[in-house]
């Protein structure tokens, strides 16, 4: 069984990529990787990434997929405890 999770649409006549993502896991990692490749064929003007009715997933394949699209060295993901004290943080 292939697993999806990431669907990509190119809206021709507005140049833009549409990304949907409904789940973080190795496998979007690399279906993002994917269709980022495929996107970047085209000088287009820009990407939306919906997030919406997105169930969560591995907090590893977010800090991966996030990397992808903030300046290196930003941070990606912070873990606190209930009392707001940093656990963590992923860069």
């Amino acid at each position: 069984i292939k697993e999806q999770n990431a669907l990509c649409y190119y809206f021709k006549e507005h140049n833009i990529y549409y990304l949907s993502l409904n789940m973080f896991t190795e496998n979007a990692i690399k279906q993002i990787e994917q269709l980022l490749k495929k996107s970047q064929q085209h000088a287009s003007k820009g990407l939306i990434l919906d997030l919406r009715n997105n169930s969560g997933g591995l907090l590893n394949a977010v800090v991966d997929i996030a990397g992808m699209f903030l300046e290196k060295g930003s941070l990606a993901v912070e873990t606190k405890d209930r009392n707001g004290k940093v656990i963590d943080q992923y860069i």
